[in-house]
């Protein structure tokens, strides 16, 4: 950072030390809304030895990558689950597209994190911090489902949030909370899908699309890769709180309302990190350039993960009852749930 600052001059110099505090700004609104994961002790050695960052992180990713794997063998291997979706080949791929759906979400997100702070990021390699704390995050969620379904210790609240917006709680005074709920996940629903489009027709981000319009290229991936994994996670997060008899919590609808609003307040620090950055014509290209080039190195999914499955989970309590298929996989409830999520 301080050789980058010896080169700048004049008002560059001036428009990169701006661009470094706000980035400070942004990045401490991020850090109090999400869970902070300390480095592991691999890590630390890895710094002493080598003294090389970019490494170090990715050589933490992969180890807690390796980790996720276990506890996703570790839940499926769970007798219990027969319960969630029926046969062990059923559930297999349920939880291999759950991954895929993350996997692919992740890195779309993580590629537009760079793109966004490219000229507002501190001195790490935003692309890299940005998936080692997505891979701690979802481990984090999945021991919590494992200890679930273990019934080897109490939930936490991982996938509930008390948070609401106002319109919620003025909801909440006449109405049943099911109802308020279901109002504020279709305005989150909104907020994301209204993000996107700020992302799309801003220069810093526009070019990252890598397609002709929203409906075609990264943003569509990334946002259906997204609902993939938000609904096959929260379903099975309803099943494993009701293996610990909270029924109260389980509750799907809690689950889809936490991740939007999660997702919400990510992208809301992206975009701002993104629209503050350019305010040279220079550096506006520059960024352009360089989220085209992003942009374009990131596959193209090659079907819609939305649209892959046919499966549908059984009814809680319903053990011997046959998963049934649909031939229409796109069906969905009110809260965006595909056909092989929805429970009776």
């Amino acid at each position: 950072m301080y050789k980058e600052l010896i080169i700048l001059t004049g008002a560059k110099m001036r428009l990169k030390f701006i661009s470094l505090l706000l980035s400070m700004v942004f990045i401490s609104n991020v850090s109090a809304k999400m869970p902070f994961y300390d480095n592991d002790a691999e890590f630390e050695r890895c710094i002493q030895m080598f003294g090389d960052w970019d490494r170090c992180m990715n050589e933490e990713t992969r180890r807690a990558l390796n980790d996720t794997k276990v506890l996703y063998r570790d839940v499926l291997a769970n007798p219990k689950l027969i319960k969630w979706n029926g046969k062990f080949e059923e559930n297999q791929q349920v939880l291999r597209d759950m991954y895929s759906s993350w996997t692919a979400f992740r890195n779309r997100l993580c590629s537009l994190s760079k793109v966004a702070s490219r000229y507002t990021g501190g001195w790490k390699d935003e692309e890299l911090s940005c998936n080692l704390y997505y891979v701690k995050h979802h481990k984090d969620h999945f021991q919590s489902i494992n200890n679930m379904l273990r019934s080897s210790a109490n939930p936490r609240d991982d996938f509930i949030s008390d948070e609401h917006d106002e319109q919620y709680f003025e909801c909440i005074v006449d109405n049943p909370q099911e109802k308020c709920l279901l109002s504020e996940f279709q305005r989150s629903s909104e907020k994301i899908k209204e993000l996107y489009k700020k992302f799309y027709d801003l220069p810093a981000t526009k070019a990252w699309n890598n397609g002709t319009d929203l409906g075609n290229g990264n943003y569509r991936d990334m946002f259906d890769s997204w609902v993939a994994y938000r609904n096959r996670l929260c379903s099975l997060s309803e099943f494993a709180y009701a293996q610990v008899q909270n029924k109260e919590k389980a509750n799907k609808n809690y689950c889809l309302q936490y991740l939007n609003r999660e997702k919400l307040e990510t992208l809301n620090n992206l975009y701002e990190l993104a629209q503050n950055a350019i305010d040279d014509d220079k550096l506006r290209q520059k960024s352009a350039e360089g989220g085209k080039s992003a942009g374009q190195s990131i596959t193209a999914l090659q079907n819609r993960i939305e649209s892959v499955e046919s499966l549908v989970t059984k009814p809680l309590n319903e053990e011997e009852q046959t998963p049934e298929e649909t031939s229409d996989s796109s069906e969905q409830d009110e809260f965006g749930l595909p056909s092989w999520a929805k429970r009776k």
